[in-house]
């Protein structure tokens, strides 16, 4: 072979190698597709002190809430100019928003001074009524956190002072009764909120005359003159778990047991608390409950027990209303 063919080839591996070089070595530079996008940044402080759960809004849509050290990025942007604006109820800030450029960098350190407000609270508000007319002593339930409650008064009415502007659910309840509705959700927007009412209605199967009385008694013969209070229980057409308390005298009246009639008639026996020393018959109860068109219920009854054996004749009345 001739010299110069074997330059040539020489030649042409050396090109070849030089070629392979450059390829590889060109593989090895940074692909700039991969590059991480400059990112907005800052924090949030009041007082000092990083603040917390702060609503920072970005102009092309995007929103983040400031850590637990009041710190903030948006990240993953391109060039151009943004404007960055912080929310949260009871706080004020300054600035109010902030403008900033990004040019291929990072832009850090945008600072936001938050100051605490009044915060303006309004009332929410209703009736319950039951037969058309105000129900006492429903429980109201309200939705916030921890959740309110309060009952409503003699005339129906309730309410709920210094709310601030948001969505409530209101829930009425008391046993023995149903509502309509059976909730409601409300939303106070700067202003009072009233008329939130519900309407109650007896529960099925549920005797109207159920429930639990507190009233007092008063004996009424010559001999005793005994007087207090007393709490019983009326369910399902019966009186029963009565509680007594004297006040003055020595005796009061000890109910043993009673009925109820559809129509509210009472009839029951017992006798004197504590009993004296003395053997003879029970006394009687009689009596009357009365519900009236709002539901309400009063209990009036008499008590009398004849002289028997070493038992003197005793006497007396019971007022009570239902709770």
């Amino acid at each position: 072979m001739k010299s110069t063919e074997w330059l040539r080839i020489a030649v042409v591996v050396f090109l070849s190698l030089i070629a392979a070089s450059c390829g590889s070595n060109s593989s090895t530079l940074p692909d700039s597709g991969t590059n991480t996008m400059p990112a907005l940044s800052g924090s949030v402080t009041a007082a000092g002190v990083g603040l917390p759960g702060v609503a920072l809004s970005l102009n092309t849509g995007a929103t983040l809430n400031t850590d637990a050290n009041g710190f903030f990025s948006f990240g993953g942007l391109s060039k151009g100019t943004y404007t960055i604006t912080p929310s949260k109820s009871g706080y004020t800030f300054s600035p109010s928003s902030s403008t900033q450029t990004i040019n291929d960098a990072d832009v850090t350190g945008i600072l936001f001074t938050a100051t605490t407000v009044s915060v303006p609270t309004f009332s929410l508000s209703g009736t319950v009524s039951f037969s058309g007319s105000g129900k006492q002593g429903v429980l109201l339930t309200l939705s916030t956190t921890p959740s309110r409650t309060t009952a409503t008064n003699g005339s129906g009415a309730y309410a709920f002072p210094g709310l601030e502007n948001g969505a409530y659910t209101v829930t009425p309840s008391k046993p023995g009764y149903t509502f309509t509705p059976a909730s409601t959700a409300a939303s106070i927007n700067s202003a009072d909120l009233t008329s939130v009412d519900f309407t109650a209605a007896i529960a099925s199967g549920v005797n109207k005359f159920d429930g639990t009385y507190s009233g007092t008694w008063t004996n009424t013969d010559s001999g005793n003159n005994a007087n207090g209070t007393f709490t019983i229980t009326a369910a399902n057409g019966t009186l029963s778990n009565i509680s007594v308390t004297i006040t003055s005298g020595g005796f009061g009246i000890l109910f043993t047991s009673g009925t109820i009639s559809p129509t509210g008639v009472i009839s029951g026996s017992g006798d004197a608390s504590p009993v004296p020393s003395c053997s003879g018959a029970l006394g009687t109860f009689s009596g009357q409950i009365t519900v009236d068109a709002a539901g309400n219920a009063s209990m009036n009854m008499t008590y009398s027990r004849t002289a028997s054996g070493s038992c003197a004749a005793e006497s007396g009345s019971m007022t009570a209303t239902r709770i």
